[in-house]
């Protein structure tokens, strides 16, 4: 009896366990999603997958590449249809260097680079930003590759800085700023770095790598310039640089000129290559101190008064010059600046002769220039030539030129005939010959009579 009952049992349990059996079919957008058992290890379908339920509950698990394991459990109260819309798994977003990710018209970053990306329905479109680099669209979708690595354009801006510090830019001869500076070069550009006291140095850039560029400039040497004597002055293009030395930093050539009060200027070139120690002396002007013995002499130059003893003369050839001086003599003398001191001795000029004009005979009038002085003998100044004129009765005048190189001449006065002093005083030729005839026939007369006396 127990065995029958048993049997029963098993009977009706196979008629229920086949009737609660009911068919479900899994389908999946996307279709052809794997089905594995709950476990995962076991593939038993793709969808659309139908599958018998009993009873008793099933657990699956829904797959498929790209998109999340989607875990179905099923039991007898199951629908005999069941969709699943899978949802993608986010695309992993590399990027080459790190990016700041924005959704396309969107100023708001999501994130940066690694970064996980959302994927929907539709493609969804970011830009990938950062400094130095071309933004870069991308599309993610269920389509994209995953991971999605994405290497950035670099901008071609240089990071461009000199040393030392201070230093400016020029682009055309013109200032575009103080190092450190970025630039973007698109094109081949060509750059000029300078600073005062520093050579200038050039720099081409094309844009390709390196985008880190240093420029070192080196400094001009300084060239210590002292001159001689120390008051002298060393200017540049007439401006005055300082006194005795002066340090100059010198990046090309350069001219100095040095000049002092009373010698000659001199000019110095000065090259990079120059010693860094330049030594100038100054040749003095021979300037020469002209004195007389005594001071107080005019000093005549090319005819020229130039001044009184002690005076002080550039002499730079040999100078002829005359000096004069009240009761001197007039004296020249030549100099050539060798002697800095020349004294020039001037001679006084001797007292004019005294003459004592004598006559024979003597007591003889003296006349000089028409005036009568005295009667000889007679003293006389002679200064120059002078013309005397020496009268005594019964004598003729005598004329003489005396030039006091004789101090005691003797003149002597030649004596004049009877018939020469009768006409001295007015008594004629005729009224003579007529005395003298007159004085004869007297003289006549007398003879013949004393004859006819005698004869008687």
């Amino acid at each position: 009896m127990i065995k029958n009952v048993s049997g029963l049992f098993l009977i009706l349990s196979l008629i229920l366990a086949l009737c609660s059996c009911a068919p479900v079919t899994i389908e999946t957008s996307p279709s052809g999603a794997e089905v594995y058992s709950a476990d995962g290890q076991t593939l038993l379908g793709t969808t659309p997958y139908t599958t018998k339920v009993w009873i008793s509950e099933k657990d699956l698990v829904v797959r498929q590449n790209r998109y999340f394991d989607d875990p179905v459990k099923l039991n007898y109260d199951s629908s005999e249809k069941i969709e699943l819309k899978l949802r993608p798994t986010p695309v992993v977003v590399y990027s080459k260097p790190v990016a700041e990710i924005y959704p396309v018209g969107s100023e708001t970053a999501i994130g940066s680079s690694p970064a996980k990306i959302p994927v929907g329905d539709a493609p969804a479109a970011y830009v990938l930003k950062v400094a130095d680099y071309y933004d870069q669209e991308i599309s993610v979708g269920i389509d994209s590759p995953d991971p999605l690595v994405v290497q950035l354009a670099r901008r071609p801006i240089v990071n461009i800085s000199a040393t030392p510090d201070g230093v400016e830019i020029y682009e055309n001869d013109a200032l575009i700023g103080t190092a450190p500076i970025r630039e973007e070069i698109l094109t081949s550009r060509t750059f000029e770095f300078r600073k005062k006291n520093y050579f200038a140095k050039t720099l081409t850039l094309n844009g390709a790598p390196p985008y880190e560029m240093s420029v070192e400039l080196k400094p001009f040497p300084v060239i210590t310039v002292t001159a001689e004597p120390a008051v002298a002055k060393i200017s540049h293009d007439s401006e005055l640089l300082g006194k005795g030395s002066v340090k100059l930093a010198v990046g090309g050539k350069s001219t100095l000129e040095v000049s002092a009060d009373r010698y000659y200027p001199q000019t110095v070139v000065l090259t990079p290559e120059s010693d860094a120690q330049v030594d100038v002396a100054l040749k003095a002007m021979p300037y020469v101190m002209i004195n007389s013995d005594p001071a107080g002499a005019e000093v005549l130059l090319d005819g020229k008064l130039i001044g009184t003893t002690p005076l002080e003369q550039l002499i730079e050839k040999e100078t002829v010059v005359e000096l004069s001086k009240e009761g001197f003599i007039t004296q020249t003398a030549t100099l050539n600046g060798k002697d800095a001191h020349p004294v020039i001795a001037l001679k006084a000029i001797p007292p004019p002769p005294v003459v004592t004009i004598s006559s024979s005979p003597t007591g003889a009038e003296v006349s000089v220039d028409g005036k009568p002085i005295g009667n000889t003998p007679v003293k006389q100044v002679v200064e120059k030539p002078i013309s005397v004129v020496l009268t005594l009765k019964g004598y003729f005048a005598q004329t003489n030129t005396l030039d006091g190189s004789n101090l005691t001449p003797m003149i002597t006065l030649e004596k004049k005939t009877l018939l020469e002093n009768l006409r001295d005083k007015g008594i004629s030729l005729p009224l003579i010959g007529g005395i003298a005839a007159a004085i004869i026939a007297v003289i006549v007369a007398i003879i013949i009579l004393l004859k006819k006396k005698k004869t008687a």
